[in-house]
C-alpha cells in the first residue's frame, strides 16, 4: 500500500466529502458514486446477522468512522484501524466512546492477534490494498466461524462500460493505488484457505452498486463484488498466490485496439 497517498490533505478532504458519518450528500463529488450509508447497512446486518452479545467487530479502513458510528448502539465490541492518521484522529473524535480502540494501521499488517474477531468489513478499502496480503490478514485475525465481508473490483469489467474505463484512466493518472482482482483466481484460493463463500453478489457496470443493481452468479464480464465469507478452519501453510493486479484486463484490451 502506498501509505503517503492516504497520509495527504487531498485524500482527508475526499473522506471528508464522500464519507463523512452523517451520509450528507450535499458535498459529495460528482465523480463519487460511492453508496450511501443505507447500502452499506444492508450489507453490514447481513454480515452480523447471527452476532452473540459481545462479539468482537473491526472495521478495516474505518476512514471518519461511519461504520463504526452506525454499529455503536449494538451489543457488540467494535474496533477499527486506518493507514489516515488524520482520519484516525477524526474518528476518535466522532466516537468518543471508541477512541481506545480505533489505531492507525494498514490492513496489511493488522495489530490484533490472530482469532480475536467474529466479525471483518472491508468496505470499500479492500481494492486499495495489496489484496492478498490484506486477505491472509483478514483470516488469520478471523475467529473460527467468523465472518468477513469484502467489496472489491473486478479486473475484467465490459468493453462497452465507459464510465469504468474513465474511472480507471483517472486512477492512473492521480497514482492511485487501487487493484483489480481476477475474481476467479480469488474464489479458487479463498475455498483452499479454509474458508466458504456464504453470500457473493456481482454488479455488472459502474454504478450498479449505488442502485443495489446486483446478479447472485458470476458472469464473465463485470464491475464490483461483493462477498461474505466465513471460515471454517485455520491453515497455517496456506499462503495466497497473486489474484489482483494495477490494470484492468479491459483496460489492456480497450488500449490495445
Amino acid at each position: 500500500m502506498i501509505v503517503n497517498y492516504f497520509n495527504t490533505d487531498s485524500y482527508f478532504d475526499y473522506l471528508k466529502r464522500n464519507f463523512n458519518i452523517h451520509d450528507n450528500n450535499s458535498m459529495q463529488d460528482k465523480t463519487c458514486t460511492r453508496p450511501d450509508l443505507g447500502i452499506l447497512a444492508k450489507y453490514l446486518e447481513m454480515l452480523i446477522a447471527d452476532h452473540k452479545p459481545n462479539a468482537n467487530f473491526i472495521d478495516i479502513g474505518c476512514g471518519l468512522g461511519r461504520t463504526l458510528y452506525y454499529l455503536k448502539d449494538r451489543k457488540l465490541n467494535l474496533f477499527g484501524i486506518d493507514i489516515s492518521a488524520a482520519a484516525v484522529q477524526d474518528a476518535k473524535t466522532n466516537i468518543p466512546s471508541l477512541a481506545q480502540q480505533i489505531e492507525c494501521a494498514a490492513s496489511e499488517n493488522i495489530p490484533f492477534e490472530n482469532t480475536k474477531f467474529d466479525y471483518i468489513a472491508a468496505w470499500g478499502v479492500f481494492d486499495l490494498t495489496e489484496e492478498e496480503k490484506s486477505l491472509q490478514q483478514f483470516i488469520d485475525r478471523c475467529n473460527i466461524d467468523g465472518k468477513i465481508l469484502l467489496l472489491g473490483r473486478s479486473n475484467n469489467y465490459m468493453d462497452t462500460d465507459d464510465d469504468a474505463f474513465e474511472a480507471e484512466k483517472a486512477i492512473l493518472n492521480k497514482n492511485i493505488p487501487i487493484k483489480y482482482t481476477d475474481y476467479s483466481i480469488f474464489k479458487e484460493q479463498i475455498l483452499a484457505s479454509g474458508c466458504c463463500i456464504e453470500f457473493e453478489y456481482f454488479f455488472l457496470q459502474r454504478g450498479d452498486l449505488a442502485q443495489l443493481k446486483h446478479i447472485e452468479y458470476q458472469p464473465e464480464q463485470f464491475y464490483e463484488y461483493i462477498v461474505i465469507l466465513k471460515k471454517n478452519m485455520s491453515l497455517s501453510n496456506h499462503h495466497f498466490k497473486p489474484f489482483a493486479f494495477k490494470n484492468s484486463l479491459t483496460w489492456e484490451r480497450r488500449n490495445a485496439r
